[in-house]
């Protein structure tokens, strides 16, 4: 195999590794913050705080998001109770009053 050819496999596996989601579930809480990071590869970088019992540490949730909409939609959720959901393909974002 030549060498051109062994690069464009591992890159058409590189290609398909990002594109491909490997959990799906919902999470809720409240979003502490968002921001674009990376220097090659940017995705939004965000944390959202869930906690069970009011006056008790929270476990942080760390997540990435790659579509520039969704991340808009969490960050207007900045402070607030979210619910985020995530599959394969729909990715979106649920709002809930305090």
């Amino acid at each position: 195999m030549s060498r051109v050819a062994q690069s464009d496999r591992v890159g058409r596996l590189y290609l398909a590794a990002l594109h491909y989601a490997y959990s799906t579930g919902e999470r809720s809480g409240y979003v502490q913050k968002i921001s674009r990071r990376g220097w090659v590869c940017k995705t939004w970088e965000g944390e959202l705080a869930m906690t069970t019992v009011p006056g008790t540490a929270p476990r942080i949730l760390e997540f990435s998001v790659r579509d520039d909409a969704v991340a808009r939609q969490i960050g207007q959720a900045a402070g607030h109770r979210a619910e985020l959901s995530a599959a394969p393909g729909s990715p979106h974002v649920v709002l809930r009053s305090d």
